[in-house]
């Protein structure tokens, strides 16, 4: 017969009475009652599973696979506030997985409907299992990450929504713990981090990999009070603001590895307000000890300010890309700083590393950003070796600004075309200062290609000693008329091209300047300018500046000015076409000026002359000596004369401006037909501008 609330009864009919007589139906009806019984799933109420296989029998004892049972969980305690939550038993490794509560405060061994889920995890957590759905994701977390222990690893399975109200909300990533996104967290507070980590011993470390994190929230003009309480039960003494503390991952002290791709987005890009007031934050530690980190690749989009480091003896990424940014008004919101994707400003000088990979700052505006001389990329406080770049922004605000002392960059691009001298707000397009200060080894600045605004009149700073570097200028408008290229060089081979379509400013711009007495630089220019001629490259202070030198070169005719200590060698190759010939004589304009020295002088038939008027050939010559230049007699095109058929040594220093004449041969010219003249002549004079 079936079982009644997990009691088996026998038949009725078994009884058997004494003297009477026994049946079939007595015998045989209970033991095959009792075979399906024995044949059919065993309550758990007697020692059974409730089911016919392993899964059925899971769900019916509420068990999930690999899970230990214990036999004294009467001798464990739990608090209500764990239910829906994990308890972690320090002596077992486990965790107690509390999925349903019928009793009060106080034992396991209370009646009502509970049971628990024992997790042998091996050290490794999956946020999902703590229940962090709605308004408990924040404690899910905060719990999850705090449970672990060095070594211990936290997988960010789910995505989760965190919204903090008190400062004690934000979890403390322990030492030694890995936290794996695999999904992200939206992070709804401003003023505190979305988690945090610092150092509680030497040579900790934690790792996150692959963080993925969304800020959602409006800052405010001035600190809130969450902020303000962060910094002042954590941080507060330290000597730092306490704006560091906005990042979505800050950390003080010890070695952090952030592997993979580190992806910080806002949720909103409608103003600037929304955007992610910072990314990741490096300070000192508790004792004052630096930090190390290791970023290997970043993805910001939609940010104010991007990696802050102020307190670290090594901070390398592998590269990575920003977006969209803006800039608060640093006077209305009081927690605010000039924001860039990365600013590296350590507490002393000379005592950290940097190594950056390329980086790309797409450089997007939210809003109008308020002009702060924002550029992409900083660091000031000079490094004691670093490897930079290449870097490329579009940033309205430039592109870097750059304080270190030893080590290499390796250049970068900036397209400032779309916009202003007045979105740089005073600050250069590049600044590059204090390079290699003490020049005790050569150093490599790189490649730097700039493209200025329409408006732009500043110049790119370049404090560097024993350096190289090259410098492709493209000056898109004509307002030029500060120096292209200025700052404090000394032992400096400095490459420069400069484009320019058009006339600038001033009648005599200036393709670089040394300041300060700086001495043994030579600078090597090329460039396109209709101006190329009157260029200047000039020193600051011609009283303690030697031994400085430039080349000039014009990219179009390969002429070419060479600049030294007081005087100016200028190779000019110059030509002028003669268009439709008519007449029995034909004269150039000045083609070598008084005081030139010819070197050659050639005519080339461009398109074949006319022989309407009987024309069969013509001299190449001066008003004084018709044929000095020798005599064309072939009129077709390609057709001229070279050095090899002068007449007469026509080179030398000239006395007076030597025009070229073209004398008809034969008939005159008819009108028809082009004659290209060209001349290749040096010129000396004095240079009172590089001394």
């Amino acid at each position: 017969m079936p079982r009644v609330a997990d009691e088996y009864s026998l038949p009725a009919s078994y009884q058997a009475t004494d003297d009477g007589l026994a049946t079939p139906a007595q015998h045989n009806e209970p033991l095959e009652d009792i075979a399906a019984d024995l044949n059919a799933p065993r309550p758990v109420s007697k020692g059974g599973t409730g089911g016919t296989s392993s899964k059925t029998a899971r769900g019916t004892l509420r068990v999930a696979f690999g899970v230990q049972t214990y036999d004294d969980l009467d001798t464990l305690t739990y608090d209500e506030a764990d239910v829906g939550g994990l308890v972690h038993v320090a002596e077992s490794g486990a965790i107690l997985r509390v999925l349903a509560s019928g009793a009060g405060d106080g034992d396991f061994a209370g009646s009502g409907d509970m049971f628990l889920n024992v997790e042998k995890t091996s050290g490794r957590y999956l946020i999902s299992h703590f229940n962090p759905d709605g308004t408990n994701a924040k404690v899910a977390l905060k719990r999850a990450v705090e449970l672990l222990q060095s070594g211990d690893r936290l997988v960010i399975d789910t995505p989760l929504t965190v919204a903090y109200s008190e400062w004690t909300d934000v979890p403390k990533i322990p030492d030694g713990a890995t936290i794996d996104f695999r999904a992200p967290i939206t992070h709804q507070t401003f003023g505190v981090p979305c988690m945090w980590h610092e150092t509680t011993a030497s040579g900790t470390n934690i790792t996150i990999n692959n963080a993925h994190i969304i800020y959602d929230d409006t800052a405010p003009t001035t600190r809130p009070d969450i902020q303000n309480d962060f910094y002042d039960n954590t941080f507060k003494n330290s000597g730092y603001s306490n704006r560091a503390q906005t990042a979505m991952l800050f950390f003080r002290g010890g070695t952090v590895s952030l592997n993979g791709l580190t992806r910080i987005e806002a949720a909103d890009f409608s103003a600037a307000d929304k955007l992610v007031p910072r990314c990741v934050v490096m300070l000192k530690g508790p004792d004052g000890e630096n930090g190390r980190c290791f970023l290997e690749r970043y993805y910001f989009d939609g940010t104010l300010f991007g990696i802050v480091g102020t307190g670290f003896d090594f901070f390398e990424i592998g590269g990575g890309f920003s977006d969209r940014w803006s800039q608060l008004d640093t006077s209305v919101y009081t927690w605010e700083a000039p924001a860039h994707v990365w600013y590296f400003t350590p507490d002393t000088s000379g005592d950290y590393v940097l190594k950056i990979g390329p980086c790309f700052d797409q450089g997007t505006e939210v809003g109008t950003p308020y002009v702060t001389g924002a550029t992409s990329y900083k660091c000031t406080t000079r490094s004691a070796a670093c490897q930079i770049g290449p870097l490329y922004s579009r940033r309205s605000q430039g592109i870097a600004d750059l304080e270190v002392s030893k080590g290499h960059l390796l250049g970068g691009a900036w397209d400032g075309s779309a916009s202003s001298q007045a979105d740089m707000g005073g600050g250069k397009a590049l600044r590059i200062a204090d390079f290699n200060d003490g020049g005790s080894e050569d150093a490599d600045l790189g490649r730097w290609d700039l493209i200025m605004p329409s408006d732009y009149n500043d110049y790119v700073q370049l404090d560097a000693t024993r350096c190289r570097a090259h410098f492709s200028v493209t000056l898109t408008g004509n307002t030029q008329d500060t120096p292209i290229l200025q700052g404090v060089m000394n032992r400096c081979l400095i490459g420069m091209n400069i484009e320019a379509d058009q006339a600038q400013a001033t009648a005599f711009p200036v393709a670089a300047r040394i300041d300060s007495g700086g001495s043994n630089n030579h600078i090597d220019i090329m460039t396109n300018a209709p101006f190329w001629s009157a260029l200047r490259v000039i020193s600051q202070v011609k009283t303690t500046s030697t031994g400085n030198s430039a080349i000039i070169r014009h990219a179009q005719t390969g002429s070419t000015r060479r600049l030294g200590q007081y005087c100016e060698r200028a190779e000019m190759f110059v030509t002028e076409l003669l268009a439709a010939v008519s007449g029995a004589t034909v004269t150039t304009g000045t083609l070598v000026p008084k005081g030139g020295h010819v070197m050659g002088l050639s005519a080339r038939v461009v398109t074949s002359l006319g022989t309407t008027s009987g024309l069969t050939g013509f001299t190449v010559g001066t008003a004084s000596d018709a044929d000095l230049y020798g005599t064309a007699n072939a009129i077709t095109a390609n057709g001229g004369t070279e050095d090899n058929d002068w007449t007469a040594d026509g080179g030398g220093w000239q006395a007076a401006n030597l025009a070229v004449q073209l004398t008809a041969v034969g008939g005159d010219f008819d009108g028809t037909g082009d004659v290209q003249v060209s001349a290749h002549y040096t010129m000396s004079s004095r240079n009172n501008d590089l001394i």
